[in-house]
């Protein structure tokens, strides 16, 4: 099968431009996929390191006003059971103030609730009231919510314990915490060891962490075994390789249609030529007629061999047409020698 030299040109033109296309593709989609992903984690790392530390600065400033509640004189009021609802004004206007989820409770040494400022019906069975008021801890999980308590002392005996301020938090509320934005994910991790906790909160399924980059980073104390997690969509992390990738796809698309076109400008301005003097000398060959020519009007190489081509086929005609007279002088000779012999 005869194949042109225009098609075998055009052929290695288009494999070299689609082998570079495909080793730029590959190494810089390689390198800069590594690159944006420990850029994506650098970013993830710092977003989560902030949440922890606002995290833990909220949670230190709510233990913080706990302890000032219970330093106001009119928690006295304990004593008497708060008959001029004074603790549960202050409690609500605190609660108000904080802008939080939270239940704020006061309780008397026996257990009983004096006063309270939440959104909903809180209560306390006898046995969950005697664990919290037992308990020596000032910050724990109590049930699903994040528990801050204090005691309370006499204004006018600081020995004297006249009750405890509780302060119950969501621990739901923790994921209103977070800094979030339509590109990065974050959610709150409980201890593994307990599940029902697990539910409460949003979570990455593991079917979906194949399509992001994510990292985890533990609050700490009071929240001992939690964890926060920051993911950001790979789609979107390596956005930048998209574009770029469509770019060379674009710059690749130009250069096959440059290339297209400087093929047929070659095919015009060169092969064209050769082919047209190619075709000349087999027609020569063909009827032995030396007086064929092929025109040529360019000045440039392909002009010059035109012109050598004509001056050698001028000169093989003359070459020939003085051996076809040679021979026509040479057979008259021997026609006059033959007729003398024959006399």
């Amino acid at each position: 099968m005869r194949v042109s030299v225009r098609t075998k040109l055009l052929a290695a033109l288009i494999t070299v431009v689609v082998a570079g296309y495909l080793v730029i593709v590959f190494k810089l989609s390689d390198s800069e996929t590594k690159i944006l992903e420990k850029r994506a984690i650098s970013h993830l790392q710092n977003e989560a390191e902030y949440s922890v530390k606002y995290i833990r600065n909220v949670l230190n400033s709510l233990s913080e006003e706990v302890e000032f509640l219970t330093s106001l004189e009119v928690m006295d009021d304990l004593i008497a059971d708060d008959i001029d609802k004074r603790i549960e004004l202050l409690l609500q206007k605190k609660r108000s103030i904080l802008n939080k989820d939270v239940s704020l409770v006061a309780v008397n040494p026996k257990g009983d609730i004096v006063a309270k400022a939440s959104d909903k019906l809180f209560i306390l069975d006898s046995d969950a009231m005697k664990r919290v008021i037992d308990s020596q801890s000032q910050k724990e999980i109590f049930n699903e919510f994040l528990l801050f308590k204090a005691p309370v002392y006499a204004s006018f005996d600081k020995t004297l314990q006249i009750g405890q301020l509780l302060m119950f938090m969501p621990l739901k509320q923790l994921e209103k915490e977070l800094r979030e934005s339509s590109d990065l994910k974050a959610w709150i991790i409980p201890p593994q060891k307990n599940s029902r906790l697990s539910s409460l909160f949003r979570s990455l399924e593991n079917k979906s962490k194949d399509r992001y980059i994510y990292v985890t980073k533990e609050i700490g104390p009071p929240l001992e075994g939690w964890m926060l997690g920051y993911a950001v969509e790979k789609s979107i992390a390596y956005q930048t390789i998209k574009e770029v990738q469509d770019l060379l796809l674009i710059a690749f698309t130009v250069m096959l249609l440059l290339i297209v076109a400087l093929t047929l400008l070659v095919d015009k301005e060169l092969i064209e030529p050769i082919r047209k003097l190619a075709k000349t000398s087999s027609k020569i060959v063909d009827t032995n007629d030396y007086s064929i020519r092929v025109e040529h009007k360019s000045k440039d190489e392909i002009g010059e061999l035109y012109k050598s081509f004509n001056m050698l086929m001028k000169k093989t005609s003359k070459a020939f047409e003085a051996v076809q007279k040679s021979n026509k002088e040479y057979a008259d000779a021997l026609n006059g020698v033959m007729n003398l012999v024959r006399r």
